[in-house]
């Protein structure tokens, strides 16, 4: 499922654009709800011993969501 996270092209990171380039990227990830994942606000849902379906749900939302920021 591709989410448009790669179809926006914002400009290299380099040692004379990092402001710019950390606005850009904050509002990308913000709009696609992924800078919670950044700040460390969205916290991975712990999965006990015998977890139920719902939790076992939300953690692999979490994982999914997870793997969108970093690739």
């Amino acid at each position: 499922m591709v989410d448009g996270l790669f179809q926006i092209v914002i400009e290299k990171l380099d040692k004379n654009n990092f402001e710019v380039w950390k606005f850009r990227i904050m509002n990308l990830l913000t709009g696609k709800g992924y800078w919670e994942f950044i700040t460390g606000d969205e916290i991975k849902p712990l999965l006990p011993e015998n977890p139920t379906q719902q939790q076992i749900q939300a953690n692999k939302t979490w994982h999914e969501k997870a793997r969108k920021v970093l690739y």
